[in-house]
């Protein structure tokens, strides 16, 4: 329930065209600064031509998931960073192999994926009162499906527009709260 409610309110804030205008943005100012000289011509020479996909999908990825919803609310809570740790070297790792098939678009994401990863840590620090872990580990279960979203859309199986069920994330410990007993 939370991804299809997620779903619907990310179609009608369409946060998925948000996020590709984003890439795109970023995409005319590194362009735009390589032909000015600002950056080396040898070290961009060309963009790589999936890069707006390469943002939003490392992006996505590496914001939704598992590990940096709970290590991130861990962090927030006082119990340690260490799922972060581990989550930022795994992270690293898929990046490199994501640049190599979608370009300089995947190195920008981390920007994004670090205000992201820092607004749910302090966050996070403030619902301590609030949370209950089964309402963590539903969000923590929200972000694995829509992982699956963007493996399906990685692979070239279905485009799932995953940007847009973000809302999701935070549709899932309402619901808890609204039903779960």
């Amino acid at each position: 329930m939370s991804v299809v409610l997620g779903g619907i309110i990310g179609e009608s804030l369409r946060i998925e065209d948000h996020f590709e205008s984003l890439g795109n943005w970023v995409r005319r100012k590194v362009e735009v600064k390589t032909q000015t000289g600002w950056l080396s011509r040898t070290s961009l020479t060309t963009l790589h031509p999936r890069f707006v996909e390469g943002f939003v999908t490392a992006t996505l990825l590496f914001s939704i998931g598992p590990m940096s919803i709970l290590g991130s609310i861990d962090d927030g809570l006082g119990r340690g960073a260490q799922i972060l740790i581990v989550k930022a070297a795994l992270d690293g790792l898929v990046s490199i192999l994501f640049a190599a098939t979608m370009g300089w678009g995947v190195a920008i994401s981390a920007v994004i994926v670090g205000i992201y990863q820092g607004l749910m840590t302090l966050g996070a620090s403030g619902l301590d009162a609030i949370l209950t872990d089964r309402m963590v580990h539903e969000m923590s279960a929200t972000g694995g499906i829509m992982i699956l979203g963007i493996a399906l859309r990685f692979m070239e199986v279905k485009p799932i527009r995953v940007g847009s069920l973000l809302p999701g994330l935070f549709v899932a410990p309402v619901l808890v709260a609204l039903f779960a007993r």
